[in-house]
């Protein structure tokens, strides 16, 4: 098979637009959709200042109520009462917790 020299490859990119722009048709809600990038802006603004949990959904607020890890009947695991030194309710070793009398 006979070798062929190969020099270089050049690669043209033209008409390129800012990967933030959006073409929208002619049936989309412009006004409902700036509206809502106005929002989630605000929000992202808001997250990077405050922290993530600083803003949510309304629609989640009976699960942000009710007590996170609730068993059936209601109660708190003791696990999730109780902290160990060093601990803080954001960040928590993982480590089981053995309450057993001997």
């Amino acid at each position: 098979m006979p070798c062929a020299l190969y020099r270089t490859t050049g690669v043209v990119l033209a008409g390129l637009i800012p990967g933030n722009s959006i073409q929208r048709s002619l049936f989309d809600d412009t006004a409902k959709i700036e509206k809502m990038e106005r929002i989630y802006n605000t929000i992202d603004i808001l997250s990077a200042k405050f922290g993530k949990h600083v803003i949510h959904h309304a629609s989640s607020l009976p699960a942000k109520l009710q007590a996170q890890h609730a068993g059936a009947r209601g109660d708190i695991p003791d696990r999730v009462i109780e902290l160990f030194r060093g601990e803080n309710k954001r960040q928590r070793l993982g480590l089981p917790m053995l309450d057993m009398k001997v």
